[in-house]
């Protein structure tokens, strides 16, 4: 009884933790939780939505399939599995996961998280990938490789920038796709004036830019 006391209070000031912003603090107090309660299926969730949260996609990983060991059937499990697998690009398996959520009841925010992911998989078939130490970007074919190589000029300038004055840098590979206007409006949904979008990912509409020139203009947007 006094475990699962402990257990219900770590992950109750956990819960508001993360409520309030306070990533560290709340990851911390849910590991708690766990160690206390380690077949509590609910608890390891809301410790890995806490890792995801803080983009340390790998270990959130982990702890979601030991969720999924412990409640297979879990909608709000599957659905979380689902989100970092797109995270992760693995779009395919993304999908699947979020269909057995729905099936097992699961968010408001399913149906648009698997219409989404099946027009993005259309969109991405054919595109080209390139990768650094922090980036994966991925482009339509027609966008030229001196755009590309200046994108990823100024995301480590961003970086970089962002590194120094928050002392924090993410885990895993940060995902950059540059989308024709037409295919990021659809995969989307965004308005036509919309500039760019992050949702776990960055995606921005390059449209046919041929220089790295133009593609600076995307600085003050």
């Amino acid at each position: 009884p006094a475990r699962k006391g402990l257990a219900t209070a770590c992950a109750t000031l956990g819960a508001l933790r993360l409520q309030a912003g306070r990533l560290r603090e709340g990851r911390e107090l849910l590991e708690r939780a766990v160690e206390a309660q380690p077949d509590s299926a609910d608890y390891r969730v809301l410790l890995a939505r806490a890792i995801f949260n803080s983009a340390d996609t790998r270990a959130a990983r982990a702890e979601i399939d030991r969720a999924l060991e412990l409640a297979h059937a879990d909608a709000g499990a599957r659905e979380l599995s689902g989100d970092i697998y797109d995270r992760e690009g693995l779009l395919n398996l993304a999908v699947g996961e979020w269909e057995k959520a729905a099936v097992s009841g699961g968010s408001h925010g399913l149906a648009a998280k698997i219409a989404r992911g099946r027009r993005e998989m259309a969109a991405e078939e054919g595109m080209g990938r390139e990768s650094s130490r922090y980036f994966l970007v991925l482009y339509e074919s027609g966008v030229s490789r001196d755009v590309v190589e200046a994108f990823f000029k100024e995301l480590d300038l961003a970086f970089d920038v962002l590194h120094d004055k928050l002392g924090e840098y993410p885990r895993d590979q940060i995902t950059v796709l540059l989308y024709a206007k037409a295919d990021f409006t659809s995969v989307t949904g965004a308005p036509e004036w919309s500039a760019g979008q992050y949702d776990g990912k960055i995606r921005i509409p390059v449209g046919s830019l041929a220089s790295p020139e133009e593609s600076f203009k995307l600085r003050s947007t």
